[in-house]
């Protein structure tokens, strides 16, 4: 083969479907090259050398061959990391589909993005081994919002600029993702978009932007706060998204039959 039409990407795979009578087609999301189609031919053969290699979340080394249309041939790839943890689990698996979601959402196609494939590499790593799968989730959000630009503000108002002045217990800040971030009361009370955010929330949601993943993890929260700021979270990353994110249907299923 002309060695002019081949290059190597470490990839993760993060969608599949079978083609054809062998064929598997890959939406991967690669260090070198951002999101790329592939079809990994005759993988789905018996005793195929591509078979276990290119399984969904599979982070693997590739050589690809240039195709003829705009989707590239998977040649060779070795197994970097299976996190197979995340297939032997319906409840990692889900929300490992969840990291997915998000980061394709973010990820272009045919550019160069190591920083958001480092943090998808990592976030698999996590969901994999973690004791606290929601706060590896908030974690993972505001990582990636904050890679793409949207962090969403908790130190200031985001409607006036100002610091956030402490409340007392019985009051609220305001949510608002068309303002950017938390409200000081006073403005809330101006925003018809404006949900309600406890001390207690913005308070984790502030640790999470300030330590690393091992230490905010390690919190001890109770069940109220883990699911206000998972709804403020939510909201907030489907106005960045302008979309629904399908994958929390099949959380809150899950939930619903008392699997999580």
């Amino acid at each position: 083969m002309d060695r002019s039409r081949l290059y190597r990407i470490e990839a993760i795979v993060m969608h599949r479907s079978d083609v054809g009578e062998a064929d598997r087609l890959l939406t991967v999301l690669a260090r070198e090259r951002g999101k790329l189609r592939l079809n990994a031919k005759g993988a789905r053969k018996v005793g195929s050398r591509k078979s276990g290699h290119v399984e969904l979340f599979v982070r693997s080394k590739m050589l690809i061959a240039k195709g003829r249309g705009d989707i590239d041939i998977v040649s060779q790839v070795e197994t970097i990391d299976a996190y197979r943890g995340l297939r032997e689990d319906l409840t990692r698996s889900t929300y490992a589909h969840y990291a997915v979601e998000l980061i394709d959402a973010f990820a272009e196609e045919g550019s160069e993005q190591p920083e958001l494939f480092d943090l998808l590499a990592e976030a698999l790593k996590w969901i994999e081994t973690t004791n606290n799968l929601p706060l590896t989730a908030r974690y993972f959000e505001l990582q990636l919002l904050t890679l793409a630009g949207f962090q969403p503000q908790v130190f200031f108002c985001a409607g006036k600029g100002e610091p956030l002045q402490e409340i007392a217990p019985d009051e609220f800040y305001g949510w608002s993702p068309a303002s950017g971030g938390v409200l000081c009361p006073t403005h809330a009370a101006d925003r018809s978009d404006s949900s309600r955010l406890s001390l207690n929330a913005l308070k984790v949601l502030r640790h999470a932007l300030r330590s690393d993943y091992t230490a905010f993890t390690a919190l001890t929260l109770r069940e109220t706060v883990l699911s206000e700021i998972e709804q403020v979270m939510l909201r907030y990353v489907q106005f960045v998204l302008e979309r629904k994110v399908r994958s929390v249907e099949f959380l809150n299923l899950l939930r619903r039959e008392n699997t999580l």
